[in-house]
């Protein structure tokens, strides 16, 4: 029983306006060809299959293609909806699918997926059970439980074992701040554990159903904390407040993640990964190396052993900082480097850049799609700042600002928002005793 592992396509994004469509349908190609070479038994893609609720025609086609050509040989293929994507759009196509060995997961089911190796090797599982959990808004959660917990939706319609079946029919367009009746209102601290204490249990219902000696792999869009962070993710949490810790997750064989696009394993005591995006999808991503993950197995009994194949079709995102103004600028764009790749340029300059300076270096360079001026007066970067943007972003920026270019270190970053954690409990008391 391999395994191979995806998750963050996003099908149908734009950088700085161009589109990727050519990419992405050549790291797709590399993805089928790496199923094909490791003869791989299982796909897990573990959401944001697309980058918007509403994808262009274009995407769709491109997803159902890859899965069916994933899917060939009797390859199992489960894919997940992510905050990304629209979980009715997902799951609407999968009575069709499922024929083909391809599950849309939009909501929570109410029983683990059973699979079945296609040629079960000696000392390798020959069935796994996956664990689907897509991505569920904070709102939606106690909705989810009701029905794993009793096998039927609010209504008394029993979901019959179908992905597409569950409960979780539509996601809060409130989004995952949003207050239910009955939470908890003791500040971020105490809807973080009961956050926690839902998915715990929606993890322990399905774990409940899986057979005797069947190895289990949970496969879940969220965030986990102390994960690494890019400007290119939609947030689903705000300093830590709807995520989970690696002690969070049932004792399963692997746990399959989407949501980070910065490939990365988790902590202890979980076994598990998020596998990435594999593209780069903002310039936040520059230089990191894009993988899937193998899963396999080895000992008695099988314990997980992961291994991460390199992606490579991508187009390189590059940064560039550059001293010496326009000059310095002209003189990079007529090197002829990088000419395979996006660039942004971070440029010092003595005065505002030229007009024509910057439409003459677009066209020695079409693949600049960023250009930075610093100006001495404030010796900060021209970025444009957003309120509705994350904080962690923003503090990354502003330390960026602050620092010359510089990158905040991880432990950094997590006491900030550890701290304006902290600042919102302190806030939110207020408010109640104000009341």
């Amino acid at each position: 029983m391999r395994i191979l592992h995806t998750a963050d396509w996003h099908l149908g994004s734009t950088l700085e306006g161009r589109d990727r469509m050519e990419e992405q349908a050549a790291v797709l190609e590399e993805i089928v060809e790496i199923a094909r070479g490791e003869d791989v038994d299982v796909v897990l893609i573990a959401g944001d299959v697309y980058d918007k609720y509403n994808p262009p025609a274009w995407a769709e086609a491109l997803l159902y293609e890859t899965l069916a050509r994933l899917a060939e040989g009797g390859r199992q293929v489960v894919v997940l909806a992510g905050n990304h994507d629209s979980p009715e759009r997902i799951a609407a196509a999968h009575p069709l699918a499922r024929e083909r060995g391809i599950h849309l997961v939009g909501h929570v089911p109410e029983a683990p997926l059973l699979l079945e190796a296609r040629r079960p090797v000696r000392g390798s599982p020959a069935r796994l059970a996956v664990l689907p959990v897509p991505y569920v808004s904070e709102a939606r959660l106690r909705e989810v439980i009701y029905a794993v917990e009793e096998g039927s939706g609010p209504d008394g319609t029993s979901a019959e074992g179908d992905p597409d079946g569950g409960p979780d029919r539509a996601q809060s367009e409130s989004g995952p701040g949003a207050e239910t009746e009955g939470e908890p209102r003791g500040g971020t601290s105490a809807r973080r554990h009961a956050y926690a204490a839902k998915m715990r249990r929606i993890f322990e219902c399905l774990l409940g159903s899986v057979p005797a000696g069947v190895p289990a792999v949970l496969a879940a869009h969220l965030f986990v904390l102390g994960g690494r962070t890019s400007d290119s993710e939609r947030p689903i949490e705000v300093g830590g407040t709807y995520a989970l810790a690696p002690h969070d997750f049932p004792p399963v064989a692997y746990v399959a993640l989407g949501h980070l696009h910065r490939p990365q394993e988790l902590p202890a005591p979980a076994t598990g990964a998020y596998s990435g995006s594999p593209i780069a999808l903002s310039f936040s991503e520059a230089g990191q190396g894009k993988r899937v993950v193998l899963v396999t197995w080895e000992g008695n009994p099988p314990t997980a052993r992961l291994a991460w194949l390199p992606l490579q079709r991508g187009k390189p995102l590059v940064r560039h900082t550059l001293l010496g103004g326009a000059e310095d600028l002209l003189r990079y764009a007529r090197s002829g480097a990088d000419q395979k790749a996006w660039v942004e340029v971070v440029v010092h300059t003595p005065v505002p850049l030229d007009p024509e300076v910057v439409r003459e270096v677009r066209r020695l360079h079409p693949g600049i799609l960023l250009i930075r001026p610093v100006l001495p007066e404030t010796t900060r970067e021209s970025i444009p700042i957003s309120a509705d943007r994350p904080p962690e972003e923003l503090f990354r920026r502003f330390y960026r600002e602050r620092t010359g270019g510089k990158e905040a270190d991880e432990e950094l970053v997590r006491l900030f928002l550890e701290l304006l954690a902290e600042g919102g409990d302190e806030d939110e008391g207020a408010r109640e005793a104000s009341l």
